[in-house]
């Protein structure tokens, strides 16, 4: 179950930029779709829309750099018993 990590103190475009962003991996995912996105929208040739997702990218880039220098995303806790093979359930 994740731990928490109070948001609060975060500047608000970091808050709205990675708003339902719970956990480091998702924000990456989330900027490479962007990037890719923004290439494909570009190369299909509709340029006018293509920068909306780079800066996007860009946004995600920067709120995931401030957030890595204050180490604030949710932790993952994991018990010993959960994920050693004698706590799983046999089932015959």
């Amino acid at each position: 179950m994740p731990l928490e990590v109070s948001r609060n103190s975060w500047p608000l475009w970091i808050r709205l930029t990675l708003w339902k962003v719970p956990f480091r991996f998702l924000a990456w995912t989330y900027l490479w779709a962007c990037l890719l996105f923004g290439v494909l929208i570009f190369s299909i040739g509709a340029w006018f829309a293509a920068p909306i997702m780079l800066v996007a990218a860009a946004g995600y880039w920067k709120a995931i750099k401030w957030v890595d220098a204050r180490d604030g995303w949710k932790k993952l806790a994991f018990s010993t018993q959960s994920t050693s093979l004698e706590a799983l359930p046999v089932h015959h």
